[in-house]
């Protein structure tokens, strides 16, 4: 059901040790799943920006309204940067 997945290349870069939503099994035996998706990146989204700018002192007009990227490239492990 869950399995590994092999250690970063960066040790800065998070780590996903389990990963169901890869898993297209998931979506297929919870339908529902697939509804909330684009609700729940959206609110940890806005969370992560709030941090964002408290970290950084960047003034929320910095960054977009909306998270810029899809499911599927976050779900990517090639469209993220590999720190090179």
């Amino acid at each position: 059901m869950c399995s590994p997945r092999s250690q970063p290349a960066q040790p800065d870069h998070p780590q996903r040790l389990c990963d169901p939503l890869s898993d297209s099994t998931a979506f297929n035996d919870n339908p529902s799943l697939a509804s909330k998706l684009d609700e729940a990146i959206e609110q940890a989204y806005r969370l992560a920006v709030i941090e964002t700018e408290r970290e950084t002192g960047l003034p929320e007009t910095t960054f977009p309204v909306n998270c810029p990227f899809a499911f599927s490239q976050m779900m990517d492990d090639a469209f993220w940067p590999d720190g090179d």
